[in-house]
């Protein structure tokens, strides 16, 4: 989700005419450019601490801390959003 927001606020910014084609140039590359950083980061943690059971565990809480977060943030932005177009 991060990902979509990024483009869109790339895309925004962009005038009319060059909307349409910077939109497709614009996805190529955030989302090549985001899957592929990811891919890096967990192979280089990967190697560098090789595979044990504590990194599984930190991982897993790494994501349940990044879950959570995203969804406290977002939830009030949403029920606010939901009141404006009532």
């Amino acid at each position: 989700s991060v990902r979509g927001v990024v483009v869109e606020m790339v895309y925004i910014s962009l005038d009319y005419e060059s909307r349409f084609f910077g939109k497709e140039v614009i996805g190529l590359f955030v989302d090549r450019l985001g899957k592929s950083s990811t891919a890096i980061v967990l192979s280089l943690v990967s190697s560098v601490f090789g595979q044990s059971p504590l990194l599984d565990k930190a991982f897993v809480q790494a994501l349940s801390v990044a879950s959570l977060s995203w969804f406290f943030a977002s939830y009030p932005l949403a029920v606010n959003s939901k009141q404006k177009v009532q």
